[in-house]
């Protein structure tokens, strides 16, 4: 299980998934690169549906607080 903060999971006031994520790598969207060490470049999960999912030009963008912590913390 990864370990995030509460104060971080009570930021992601729009998650539909119940932190999912949080269970491990298969429940969230891949990081394809981090630019600034603040912008999530993702690689979206197939029928992947999220309030945090941001479509940027051809790729998506992660807004959701709790995925930034885990790449963060674990860099995955």
């Amino acid at each position: 299980m990864i370990n995030i903060s509460n104060e971080v999971r009570m930021l992601a006031t729009k998650c539909t998934k119940k932190h999912s994520c949080l269970c491990g790598e298969s429940d969230f969207c891949g990081v394809e690169k981090c630019v600034n060490n603040a912008v999530l470049f993702i690689k979206c999960k197939q029928n992947a549906s999220c309030p945090y999912q941001i479509f940027f030009g051809n790729d998506f963008i992660c807004s959701c607080p709790v995925r930034k912590a885990i790449y963060d913390k674990y860099k995955i």
